[in-house]
């Protein structure tokens, strides 16, 4: 009798356990700090320590019993899903505890609110996330852009100039005609046959670089740049990696390849970014660790025309003119994200 007492109350417990969270109908819902929020309140998820391997207030199943996965992305080593806006799309609760659900529907279905807040696993949305980003409609400075700007600059083009064209930027060309002289000819000719029916092009350029902001200025309201020297864009990534996917070639058919950097004339004009002391506050807040430690790196996008080239020596140099820089906090997936206002060039 005891055994089958003690087995009724094993499976009783097993069977509360398992309940399943019940939908409620209310549209809004008020935490503990006094806070209200409503269905089709935007929030996110935020970008929780790699340390853990799963969330603990978010769940995959009704009966929150199975936390969401803590998935990375190995280009970008950040969430699958932190950083993008959701959707509360209706209020659960199991005994007295109250959660959502999400949508669009990605992995994690259930979220316990007051605990993920507190473990800060979620967060709201805030003044920053309001900001709307410009639209971009300058042109990104490429390699290849980079490179055919400096050649149409150029009094003349070199064969030198069209085979790094063809190693750096059209590589598999290169391979298939430069042990056949006659092709080899032929090409060369025809870049250089083409490059001077080209003229320079009078575009504004964007690129995108990283800074640091320093502490607050509360009398100026706003933050200081640390790397003010970094507008400056040095390399046009000619880099190693380059040369090492060229090495053997180097050594057979001598190929010199051209250093480009771009100077920026204006660059102390840009290095302060106004920003109100609440939307200072939230950036810092959400760039703290658990240590107490502040991530300050952001991403600049660096709007310029290039005035002149100067080629006389070793190193060529595209001189420029910054007319706007657009900062933002984040930039991984190929993707900027998280706007936080422009710097705008002095009007006197």
């Amino acid at each position: 009798m005891k055994i089958f007492l003690s087995l009724l109350l094993l499976l009783l417990g097993v069977n509360s356990f398992a309940q399943k969270i019940k939908k409620i109908e209310d549209a809004s819902v008020t935490l503990s700090s006094g806070k209200e929020i409503k269905v089709g309140d935007t929030f996110y998820f935020t970008e929780y320590p790699k340390s853990k391997a799963k969330y603990d207030y978010a769940f995959d199943d009704k009966k929150v019993s199975y936390k969401m996965s803590n998935l990375y992305i190995t280009e970008t080593n950040k969430p699958a899903y932190a950083g993008k806006p959701l959707k509360i799309k209706a209020f659960f609760k199991k005994e007295e505890v109250i959660y959502f659900s999400c949508w669009p529907s990605i992995l994690p279905s259930y979220v316990e609110i007051e605990n993920a807040l507190d473990a800060g696993e979620i967060r709201f949305e805030n003044e920053l996330d309001k900001i709307q980003a410009p639209e971009i409609t300058s042109t990104f400075l490429s390699d290849s852009l980079m490179f055919m700007e400096y050649i149409l600059r150029e009094p003349e083009v070199t064969e030198n100039m069209a085979k790094e064209f063809f190693v750096r930027f059209n590589r598999d060309k290169y391979n298939f005609i430069r042990d056949d002289e006659f092709k080899y000819h032929k090409a060369i000719a025809q870049f250089k046959k083409e490059v001077k029916a080209m003229t320079p092009k009078s575009l504004e350029y964007y690129t995108i670089m990283s800074n640091t902001f320093g502490r607050y200025d509360f009398d100026k309201e706003g933050f200081h740049f640390i790397n003010k020297n970094s507008t400056g864009l040095t390399s046009s990534s000619y880099s190693s990696e380059g040369h090492k996917l060229i090495q053997n070639d180097m050594n057979k058919e001598g190929v010199k390849f051209t250093n480009i950097e771009v100077k920026f004339t204006n660059q102390d004009d840009f290095n302060f970014l106004p920003l109100s002391g609440d939307a200072a506050q939230l950036f810092i807040a959400g760039r703290k660790d658990n240590l107490g430690n502040i991530n300050r790196k952001i991403y600049f996008v660096t709007h310029f025309n290039v005035i002149e080239m100067d080629t006389k020596g070793e190193k060529k140099y595209f001189i420029a003119e910054i007319n706007k820089i657009d900062v933002y906090q984040d930039f991984f997936g190929r993707q900027l994200s998280k706007y936080m206002g422009t710097i705008v060039k002095p009007t006197n």
